[in-house]
């Protein structure tokens, strides 16, 4: 009788622990239940430009499935890394800074959302958003990111994120020649751009990018010239990138900090 009794029982702990599991889905944008399961994301690595980073948004819909308001955390965990690479995130209604691999293996963020029932968890960039700064270094990190209730630290849901990435090689001669330099850093009005070589190719654009990887302003670069000045004095204070992009590849990037 004890032994059917303690079976029973033990029943009853995994249907609640399955349960409470299920009380934050986890889905992919075709509606699939993605928890436990490990996504893969495939990038191509410029070894020269060690500003490169790479953004991956809106690719999981987080639901609270629970019946009442949650207030969902997130943690996320390193399961392997590439040393010297770099991850950051925006959830809730704040982007964090980026961190280097090793110097933080969990990463309770501080932030939360309150997701009603039956609703899909939004934020600052729509949910979960994270990025991966490889550093010009190639390999696989593997990240663990939880959801959990803030309330009741048994109610969580996993999803597991796989960062291949690869040393691009056969780069364009041309595209190798085209190079640029920033200054004054930190700026306040005037932002200049040094092209020690001019530049001898057509359609390439200059965009700048926040912290949060939202594009904020976009120009043409103007051939033939040493010197292009941009007014940066409509951004506000903070750090941002800006990228030489022909027919949407990256050529090489820069960061430069707007007072």
């Amino acid at each position: 009788m004890k032994k059917n009794i303690l079976f029973t029982f033990s029943l009853i702990i995994l249907g609640a622990s399955s349960l409470f599991a299920q009380s934050i889905l986890i889905n992919n944008k075709a509606g699939q239940n993605v928890i436990g399961d490990t996504i893969t994301f495939n990038h191509v690595v410029d070894p020269t430009n060690t500003f490169e980073f790479f953004e991956n948004k809106q690719f999981v819909d987080i639901i609270n499935n629970s019946g009442s308001q949650m207030t969902v955390g997130l943690i996320r965990k390193e399961v392997s890394v590439v040393s010297n690479t770099y991850d950051y995130m925006c959830w809730g209604a704040q982007c964090f800074g980026e961190v280097l691999a090793g110097t933080r293996p969990v990463w309770d963020v501080n932030d939360s959302v309150i997701v009603a029932n039956n609703d899909t968890a939004s934020g600052l960039l729509g949910g979960l958003v994270i990025y991966h700064r490889p550093n010009g270094n190639a390999g696989t990190s593997i990240y663990e990111y939880e959801l959990y209730d803030r309330a009741n630290r048994s109610v969580s849901s996993s999803i597991f994120v796989k960062l291949e990435t690869t040393i691009s090689v056969g780069l364009d001669e041309a595209a190798k020649r085209v190079s640029f330099e920033v200054y004054p850093n930190p700026v306040e009005n005037e932002l200049r751009l040094n092209f020690p070589n001019g530049i001898d190719q057509t359609d390439i654009e200059l965009i700048m990018h926040d912290l949060t990887g939202k594009e904020v302003k976009r120009v043409n670069a103007q051939q033939g010239v040493e010197l292009q000045i941009l007014n940066v004095d409509d951004l506000k204070s903070g750090l941002y990138f800006i990228s030489m992009v022909k027919e949407g590849e990256r050529l090489q990037s820069k960061r430069f900090v707007k007072l």
